[in-house]
């Protein structure tokens, strides 16, 4: 959290001026006529002009709330051709220039934020309602579930355009989503309840640029990374901002204070039917969400041929998009990142912390050999010293849930403390995980009995790159 002061003085003649540049622009700004209505016996969010009305795709509209430019396409029906309208956020209002290349038709646009985004909002809540309601709509593939997605964005009002300076705490903190759930193709992402499913394909994405993006964040705390598909993008954007917490006023000025969160964007085309999503959420959880999510892509690609690997350059993806770089941001280690910073490294060993009956890991490359840990020892690697590795009280936290996992098996009802468990289990992890050669990574998951979701999805035990 930070603090910037700022003289009453000032920010009374800095609002004015704000004031004054407002009232002037909006007094240039037309009626946005924009809405849900019904041509020729089907429903669809369209524009007014000159006596015709135009449909618009409902999820592009949307999008063109949060983008800083892009194009729309309106289908003006029984007349030649479409027309084209290049949106652009200005600083008090929306810009659109209506093009017609057949007709040689062309003029400006402008409309205030506050109209703009509450036309836009009830033109999709109404088209949503005719959608259930089982009515015909001119979108082809467009339904409830891309729809419904629009109304949960547009009601997270923050996230709209503000001219001025938000003096609120009410701000939604979001849940940054992204799992493929071990697919090597499918995989689920968004913003706590705003999520949707997308593709990505080995041949169609560069691993090594893919990492690079993301350690823009890093140095620069902003990063743009594709994810492609069927030369079809999807485009996360992470932005550090500082966000107004509260504000103290005092005799002399105001007192503002911020948070330091992470303002994420998605826009995804094509396969993925979405507008574009926009929240702010906790920096490092969020950058963590989407490093293992991308490690877990190129993991579920080697596996999913047989389950097996024997040679390392099978994990090619895998060691392109693994970064030293980010894991030891995410470790929240100082390090000084004008010195030279070690890029890459090499994995060719996988281990996961998975108790079961009779095993507590598994090694699922280079082989999938399931073993347990006998004496809290593990026999068949050494520490960087040469030694045995020992990690004292492994064996009897793995064997905790043995009796768990026989009355699930027997359809018994059972309680367990799992956050407590796993609190134990990761410490561990991490023991390991600081004497085991880097050439191993280690990822720890929630037994199959374990229905709390206190560990979610597999966690990658992140070791200090420069430790070895």
């Amino acid at each position: 959290m930070k603090t910037i002061f700022g003289a009453k003085e000032y920010l009374e003649k800095e609002n004015k001026k704000l004031k004054n540049r407002l009232e002037a622009i909006e007094g240039l700004c037309s009626p946005f006529n924009i809405e849900c209505a019904q041509v020729d016996g089907k429903w669809g969010v369209g524009l007014k002009e000159d006596g015709a009305f135009m449909f618009i795709d409902p999820l592009d509209l949307v999008s063109s709330i949060y983008n800083h430019e892009c194009q729309l396409y309106l289908d003006g029906g029984e007349r030649i051709g479409l027309f084209v309208a290049d949106c652009r956020k200005q600083e008090f209002c929306y810009d659109w220039l209506l093009t017609h290349n057949v007709l040689k038709k062309a003029g400006h646009r402008f409309y205030t934020y506050s109209e703009y985004q509450s036309k836009i909002a009830l033109a999709i809540n109404n088209l949503y309602q005719k959608i259930i309601e089982g009515a015909d709509v001119v979108y082809e593939f467009i339904g409830e579930d891309p729809v419904g997605l629009c109304i949960k964005q547009l009601a997270i009002k923050w996230a709209l355009p503000s001219a001025f300076a938000r003096l609120s705490s009410e701000i939604t903190i979001d849940k940054f989503i992204f799992d493929s759930g071990d697919d090597a193709e499918k995989y689920y992402i968004g913003l706590s309840d705003r999520v949707f499913q997308s593709y990505i394909s080995d041949w169609d994405n560069d691993y090594d640029e893919i990492r690079n993006k993301l350690e823009d964040y890093v140095f620069s705390r902003e990063a743009k990374v594709r994810l492609g598909f069927d030369m079809s993008d999807t485009i996360i954007e992470f932005q550090h901002h500082s966000v107004l917490k509260s504000v103290e006023e005092s005799s002399g000025g105001y007192g503002f204070k911020y948070d330091e969160l992470c303002l994420v964007s998605i826009l995804t085309y094509d396969f993925g039917k979405a507008p574009m999503l926009k929240g702010y959420c906790e920096e490092r959880s969020t950058i963590r969400t989407f490093y293992e999510g991308l490690l877990r892509v190129c993991l579920a690609y080697v596996k999913g041929f047989d389950g097996y690997v024997y040679d390392v350059k099978d994990l090619y993806a895998y060691n392109k998009a693994k970064s030293p770089v980010i894991e030891q941001w995410l470790s929240e280690e100082k390090h000084n990142y004008a010195a030279p910073v070690r890029r890459q490294t090499m994995v060719d060993r996988i281990w996961i912390i998975y108790p079961e009956y009779d095993v507590c890991v598994e090694e699922v490359i280079p082989h999938r050999i399931p073993f347990d840990v006998e004496d809290d020892t593990f026999e068949d690697v050494l520490d960087s010293n040469g030694n045995t590795i020992v990690i004292p009280g492994f064996s009897a936290w793995s064997k905790e849930i043995s009796g768990i996992i026989v009355k699930s098996e027997n359809g018994e009802v059972y309680d367990f403390d799992w956050e407590d468990y796993h609190r134990r289990g990761l410490e561990l992890a991490r023991q390991l995980r600081s004497k085991l050669p880097s050439n191993i990574d280690i990822w720890y998951k929630a037994p199959f009995e374990d229905k709390s979701a206190t560990i979610p999805r597999p966690i990658l035990i992140i070791k200090n790159p420069d430790a070895d």
